[in-house]
């Protein structure tokens, strides 16, 4: 029946700093906190919570709560602050990462994300949480850093790294996708599978400069197998740039598998779509020698 929001917020810290609740207790902490229409209150007394989460319903509970701030800096503040707390199993944040696809500022889901420890991304459920959270973003570089900060710490799956590609693939800034793709190249799987992905991802990609550069670095790389580079060469014809197209194809070249006949064979279809004749003989002529 309190009225005023930092009185109300005054009376629930003291409570939860003297009393050990029970779940119910929990419960009803939430509500009352809900209850205020002060997104700083509100803050303060989700921030207060010293609570190891045993109970799902709580978690779910205490999510939930967040979500209804209408300060995209108080939720993030709430959410980083649970999260530096250590409180949290890897399952615990899928509704974490449920209530950060809720915000509608890109840099507070940025900065949240970004606070995330190293997780495994072996759980489906968890692995889909996380990059549809990302998904969600809605300004490229903050979308692309996210990426970024994911290839650096989180332990991916086979599955993982198809999720994490596809998810690059929605990026419409094609510096933004050439920039998560060539991080990505020294530490990714070289499954056919997750090639394939890769290669599809890289197709999305507008300007034919970024998409050179991804592929030339792809070919150059020392876990490139034969079926890789086929898929690199059949990903080029769609390269826009006689010059480009031309780049990619020399740097194939200087390649081991160039001498494979499927290979040789993938590289010549590839030049045909040259429309420079003077690229065209350029790229014949480094095949014949």
């Amino acid at each position: 029946n309190i009225q005023s929001n930092s009185e109300r917020g005054s009376v629930l810290r003291h409570l939860i700093q003297t009393q050990e609740l029970s779940t119910n207790g929990y419960l009803q902490y939430l509500q009352s906190v809900d209850k205020m229409s002060s997104s700083t209150e509100k803050g303060a007394c989700l921030r207060a919570l010293d609570i190891e989460f045993k109970d799902k319903t709580v978690l779910n509970a205490y999510f939930t709560t967040i979500s209804k701030i209408s300060s995209n800096s108080e939720s993030g503040s709430v959410m980083r602050n649970i999260i530096r707390s250590g409180k949290l199993q890897d399952e615990d944040y899928i509704p974490l990462l449920e209530t950060v696809g809720k915000l509608s500022s890109s840099s507070e889901q940025g900065s949240v994300l970004r606070a995330l420890p190293s997780l495994a991304l072996t759980n489906p459920s968890l692995t889909n949480a996380y990059f549809n959270a990302i998904s969600s973003i809605s300004s490229s570089s903050e979308f692309g850093s996210v990426l970024r900060d994911a290839l650096r710490k989180m332990k991916m799956n086979e599955d993982a790294w198809i999720t994490l590609f596809n998810t690059a693939g929605k990026l419409s800034s094609s510096t933004e996708l050439g920039l998560v793709l060539r991080r990505a190249i020294p530490i990714m799987p070289f499954s056919n599978t997750a090639l394939d992905q890769f290669y599809t991802t890289t197709s999305k990609i507008s300007s034919p400069s970024e998409m050179g550069s991804v592929l030339r670095q792809i070919i150059m790389s020392d876990k490139l197998t034969k079926y890789g580079m086929i898929g690199a060469l059949t990903t080029a014809q769609k390269l826009s740039s006689s010059s480009e197209k031309s780049a990619v194809l020399r740097q194939a070249a200087s390649s081991p598998f160039i001498k494979d006949p499927a290979v040789k064979e993938a590289y010549k279809a590839t030049a045909k779509g040259l429309t420079s004749d003077t690229e065209y003989r350029r790229v014949i002529d480094v095949l014949i020698d």
